[in-house]
């Protein structure tokens, strides 16, 4: 028994899942999917910047450096160590928030997890 090599299908290779993926999807379609009005673009370029820049901002100075360091103390982001990361999580939840912003601004929410693309 132990000497046969059984061959089988991966149902995996063969199934197609829509993909619904909370948080990065609405990421997704803020910087991929483009409206046709020019002011609907300009708004979202003005929101992505800015939640970058807040989220840049927010991570490094609130949470890197007030918090985990002074408050915390933990030696692992002593002096700037660590502050990457920390603004690279920052940054996606200020995006997720800019995703919100832009859903009230236009009345509709056209930015949402379906991705519109199938996994393979």
């Amino acid at each position: 028994v132990f000497d046969m090599i059984l061959f089988l299908e991966d149902p995996v290779n063969d199934s197609h899942v829509l993909a619904y993926l909370p948080g990065l999807g609405h990421i997704y379609g803020l910087f991929c999917s483009w409206p046709a009005s020019v002011g609907a673009g300009l708004l979202r370029v003005i929101l992505i910047l800015m939640s970058l820049v807040f989220g840049c901002w927010f991570g490094r100075q609130v949470v890197h450096h007030r918090f985990l360091r002074n408050f915390c103390g933990l030696q692992m982001f002593s002096e700037c160590n660590g502050t990457l990361f920390i603004m690279g999580f920052s940054c996606v939840g200020s995006l997720l928030v800019g995703c919100v912003a832009y859903n009230v601004i236009m009345g509709t929410w056209e930015l949402d997890g379906g991705m519109g693309m199938t996994m393979r």
